[in-house]
């Protein structure tokens, strides 16, 4: 988990998944990236089991998975409390 989450980019679509589901459309408008750039961290993020996806219709939507949402600190919801360490997402 913590390799997925070893990158900037994984952590910004981290960040935005917590604020709510979004489709690589919407993670490209966010974060001023490529399309294949966001669907590359998308898919290391699905395979570390921090995101899920749902489609409807065409469009495929990214949710963080219950276990990464319920490791978010319950008082400031900036915070990931892993057993080993805490990251921390400013602004």
């Amino acid at each position: 988990m913590l390799k997925a989450l070893a990158d900037a980019t994984r952590l910004k679509i981290v960040h935005a998944l917590f604020e709510k589901e979004a489709c690589v459309g919407d993670l490209v408008r966010r974060l001023g990236q490529s399309q294949p750039h966001i669907s590359h961290h998308l898919k290391i993020l699905k395979n570390a089991h921090i995101a899920d996806d749902r489609r409807k219709g065409q469009k495929v939507y990214y949710s963080l998975t219950a276990q990464i949402r319920n490791k978010f600190s319950p008082r400031d919801k900036c915070t990931i409390h892993l057993k080993c360490c805490s990251i921390t997402f400013k602004g």
